[in-house]
């Protein structure tokens, strides 16, 4: 404000300045929370953008794990989760996992819905932001058919560990793959003598999801049989790193407790400013040149 302070009139502050609490309360409160979705956005465009400015990669592995908010007593739009042994909801983040101290993207649920339904979203809009991850990694809750053929399909490798339960896929194999796409010989579109990757390309496009997934879901399955020690690796990178992430959040920001008021958006606004903290400390310090844990907010004033 000292140094800009044209730009903190615009932001609400009288003649440039901190006149009193009440004042940043009312900024905090009202104005910050009404553009935090966009704000958001903008801060990790911003990150990427300078960081790609000085030469620094951005993002291209990438993390995505939900964790429980609770929420207030009598609050009637939250439900009880069985698992997490409370009411209240989630939410779900994407951190890069080469600095897994801010938060890329995220979205928010009621605490018992699936969280495989919010992969696409954080894709979608990471690719607004000129954001394309080369690895996306999750937990057993996100390689539906559906997201694998996706991610895949679009450039994205989706790593991720393998139930007990799961069985070889004789639709996924090449030549089954090669048989479905000669199904669709009549379409404008078909194509002769393309490879095998744009087949697949093809297949997605055309809703064989299940095919396409079981192709890619069949690779992960080998790749744990052939080379565990280097499965097993991958795999845990992204629990540690989530769990570091969640962990700090909710020491350090507003996580720390329960959202003040009750209902979805109340918990919504509050956690957008807990996750918008960190973002403010990763700008702050890229701005500055330093472009190690860019989201630890130690020794910033």
């Amino acid at each position: 404000m000292e140094y800009n302070k044209d730009k903190a009139e615009l932001l609400g502050f009288k003649n440039g300045k901190l006149e009193s609490y009440e004042t940043l309360r009312l900024f905090v409160k009202i104005s910050l929370e009404d553009v935090c979705e966009l704000l958001f956005d903008l801060i990790v465009y911003e990150l990427k953008r300078i960081s790609e400015q000085e030469g620094q990669t951005f993002a291209e592995r990438v993390a995505e794990d939900a964790t429980e908010l609770p929420a207030l007593k009598h609050d009637k739009e939250a439900h009880y989760s069985g698992y997490y042994k409370l009411y209240g909801y989630k939410a779900d983040v994407v951190v890069d996992l080469d600095d897994s101290t801010y938060p890329l993207s995220r979205q928010y649920t009621g605490i018992n819905e699936s969280e495989d339904k919010c992969l696409k979203y954080h894709f979608l809009n990471l690719s607004l932001l000129d954001i394309h991850p080369k690895e996306w990694k999750g937990d057993m809750k996100y390689p539906t058919y559906d997201n694998i053929s996706y991610l895949e399909s679009r450039g994205t490798h989706l790593i991720y560990d393998i139930p007990k339960d799961w069985v070889y896929q004789e639709c996924g194999e090449e030549y089954n793959i090669k048989k479905q796409y000669q199904k669709f010989h009549r379409e404008d579109d078909f194509r002769i003598h393309l490879s095998l990757n744009q087949q697949l390309k093809y297949l997605e496009k055309k809703g064989k999801t299940k095919v396409v997934g079981s192709y890619y879901r069949n690779k992960q399955m080998n790749k744990k049989e052939q080379q565990p020690d280097i499965f097993s690796d991958e795999i845990h990178e992204r629990s540690g790193k989530m769990e570091g992430f969640y962990g700090y959040e909710k020491t350090t920001t507003s996580l720390a407790g329960r959202p003040p008021k009750r209902g979805f958006d109340a918990m919504r606004k509050h956690t957008d400013l807990g996750l918008m903290g960190l973002l403010f400390a990763a700008l702050v310090r890229v701005q500055n040149g330093v472009f190690h844990r860019k989201g630890c907010t130690k020794y910033l004033v």
